[in-house]
């Protein structure tokens, strides 16, 4: 009959499978018939019905219409965000200065590049002075430069003085640069120049860094309370995890209630972060919470146990409070209320009170007139 068989199979003595074209299909349905053979499609292949199989897949239609439809869009939002050429100034401030004028994940393209919010940022972080932005694709780089902040006790140029950081009376005085303005013996309040920037030289003023050191006594107050009795772990019952998915600044939990379950529960938490290959950063995490339910039982501290570490506590505190010096005397004084404890001390240090402070350096000073 002139019909062409391919990619013929025999499945059995009785059956055979093969592929025919389209047009010849209803004169060997008739043959078969005619010889008592039976006919069954299994499969229809070609252009036609490919694209009914496909329209018959509502769910991959709407797959290929979004991939589209974001091939067109993701060009044109920021995606990643990358800061460059800061040195003091925090990555994370700089970021979330320009998140608050609206360079941020998913922001347009094109109106980050106004000059007006450049400006804004730089409004909000006094120590840059110049932003730039610019677009690669879906990564946004902020470049900035900072302002130079020199360091007013070893620039050259620059006139400073050295002032009290705290009432006393003066013990010693060593000026190894500028005019000690006090003697030992006397009484400062907070804020007195001790060595000045400016020395009398007759006919002129000499303006410098003053620097040197300045000793005197100091009255420091303190004020402590600790618990008689608290709770002490003694070993860990039972642990549970619990995981969020964080999305930009939003929390999904992904378990029923809080999770945590009395004061004595312990909490470990971690945070994964989700990164492309090349570092780049997602707004998408997930935080895992390890809570640890822990077995305690009271313990009471005596009375004088607790004043020791009360006392030790202050002095260790006042000791790191001082740039220099140290503890010449004290007076405490502790009362008890209920299951607290209370002290109240005061202590006599001698310590160096002097601390730079720059001067203004836009008058010139002449005695000669």
């Amino acid at each position: 009959m002139g019909i062409t068989l391919s990619q013929v199979q025999w499945i059995s003595e009785l059956v055979i499978r093969f592929s025919i074209s389209r047009k010849d299909y209803p004169r060997l349905e008739q043959y078969c018939k005619k010889y008592g053979s039976t006919l069954k499609i299994c499969r229809r292949s070609g252009i036609l019905y490919d694209i009914s199989g496909v329209l018959r897949r509502p769910l991959l239609i709407a797959g290929i219409l979004a991939l589209i439809a974001l091939t067109y869009f993701l060009p044109t939002r920021v995606l990643f965000l990358q800061v460059d050429g800061n040195r003091l100034t925090s990555a994370h401030s700089i970021l979330s200065a320009a998140e608050k004028h609206g360079v941020c994940f998913g922001a347009s393209r094109k109106k980050i590049a106004s000059q007006t919010i450049k400006n804004e940022i730089l409004a909000e972080l006094p120590s840059l002075s110049w932003v730039g932005i610019n677009t690669a694709g879906c990564v946004a780089t902020i470049s900035v430069r900072e302002k130079a902040v020199p360091d007013n006790q070893t620039e050259n140029g620059q006139i400073c003085s050295i002032i009290a950081a705290r009432d006393g009376i003066i013990q010693s005085v060593t000026a190894s640069q500028g005019k000690a303005m006090c003697i030992p013996g006397q009484a400062v309040r907070r804020g007195e120049v001790l060595i000045s920037g400016y020395t009398d030289c007759g006919q002129f003023l000499r303006a410098e860094a003053a620097r040197g050191e300045v000793y005197a006594l100091t009255e420091r107050n303190y004020h402590g309370v600790t618990p008689l009795r608290f709770q002490k772990v003694v070993s860990s019952e039972r642990t549970q995890r619990c995981v969020s998915l964080i999305i930009g600044k939003k929390r999904i939990n992904l378990w029923k209630g809080s999770g945590i379950w009395d004061s004595s529960c312990g909490r470990m938490y971690k945070e994964y972060i989700m990164t492309l290959p090349g570092g780049f950063r997602l707004p998408l995490s997930i935080a895992i919470d390890e809570l640890l339910q822990r077995q305690t039982v009271l313990h009471q501290i005596s009375e004088e146990g607790a004043g020791d570490v009360l006392f030790r506590c202050a002095a260790d505190r006042i000791s790191n409070q001082m740039t220099a010096g140290r503890i010449q005397s004290e007076v405490h004084a502790f009362s008890r209320e209920k299951s607290w404890l209370y002290l109240e001390g005061k202590f006599l240090c001698l310590e160096m009170i002097g601390i730079p402070r720059q001067e203004n350096t836009g008058v010139y000073h002449d005695k000669a007139g």
